[in-house]
């Protein structure tokens, strides 16, 4: 398993560990603390995904969404638009 698979598979098991649990406020501290600037286009992504179907109970998620979209059209504007694609 690479590097990014393994991270990737920790932010999946820890998110929806949290998610199940209705540590809603746990998610958003962590969404707070994710800086989309650091990380690869596909583990910014990852917090967007796993985190869609509790949208409405995440308050930081819409704030990480901007932050992902800024980020995106900086690094890849052709892009954006699919990338992000029913990730609001």
């Amino acid at each position: 398993m690479s590097d990014i698979e393994g991270r990737l598979d920790t932010i999946y098991q820890t998110t929806d560990t949290m998610l199940r649990a209705g540590r809603f406020e746990d998610v958003d501290a962590m969404l707070r603390a994710v800086d989309p600037t650091a990380l690869p286009i596909i583990e910014a992504l990852s917090y967007l995904t796993i985190t869609s179907l509790a949208r409405d109970k995440l308050l930081a998620r819409a704030d990480l969404y901007t932050r992902t979209r800024k980020h995106f059209a900086r690094v890849d504007p052709a892009r954006v638009d699919d990338l992000l694609r029913g990730l609001e």
